[in-house]
């Protein structure tokens, strides 16, 4: 009896089992003298006429040539994000969702930004900070975990947003990654809260990704919908 975990080490390649050997069938013909022609003895006939000769083989023939590539199959696609009055806004790539209201990664100009339902850009990142009180110079976000650095600084794509949305909804600003990296230990930043107020955060020790502004594109009509 074989058991369960032995099932599934069968299922899974884990459990080595030899086959039993079986023997390579036999074929017969007779193959007429003058033209060539082959004809296979089936049943009980075991004999070939005059002028035919027997021939029998187990062998399989020679392995053909490898056929071509077949044609490249179309690009997977979610479509495209059209806004409220149905103008297109960009590229879909993914759509998820904050609480109850849906966000949809739209691909515009070379960057990913984040949409909400309503057709406000959204700043679905880590914060944009600074080295300084005045949340001045050249910005940069903190990591301290080497997967999400790597993929920021090799994402070409990445796109970083930062506004205010207290008191009322500030305009937004877009930033991508410079490439460059500075680790630092126990330092000091600031980061714009909601209002848009310079704020200190904790001290960090990790990676700093450099940024660079880009243009940031504009917030739209919503609802918005795959189209």
């Amino acid at each position: 009896m074989i058991t369960i975990a032995a099932a599934a080490a069968l299922a899974t390649g884990g459990l080595a089992v030899t086959q039993p050997a079986t023997a390579a069938k036999k074929y017969t013909a007779c193959v007429k003298k003058s033209s060539g022609e082959m004809r296979l003895l089936l049943g009980k006939k075991k004999k070939c006429a005059k002028g035919w000769k027997k021939t029998t083989w187990t062998k399989s023939g020679p392995r053909g040539a490898k056929g071509s590539a077949g044609p490249t199959g179309a690009v997977n696609s979610m479509g495209t994000v059209v806004d409220g009055n149905g103008a297109l806004v960009g590229e879909a790539m993914t759509v998820g969702s904050l609480g109850p209201y849906p966000l949809f990664e739209v691909r515009i100009d070379g960057g990913i930004f984040t949409y909400l339902g309503n057709g406000w850009l959204y700043p679905q990142n880590p914060p944009v900070e600074y080295d300084n009180a005045a949340c001045t110079g050249t910005p940069f976000i903190e990591s301290n975990d080497p997967t999400l650095t790597a993929y920021i600084l090799n994402d070409a794509e990445y796109r970083a947003i930062s506004r205010t949305f207290t008191p009322a909804l500030g305009p937004s600003t877009a930033w991508k990654p410079t490439g460059q990296k500075t680790a630092v230990v126990a330092a000091a930043s600031w980061y714009r809260n909601e209002a848009g107020v310079c704020t200190a955060g904790a001290a960090f020790t990790g990676d700093r990704v450099g940024l660079v502004q880009v243009a940031a594109p504009p917030d739209v009509p919503g609802p918005l919908r795959l189209s």
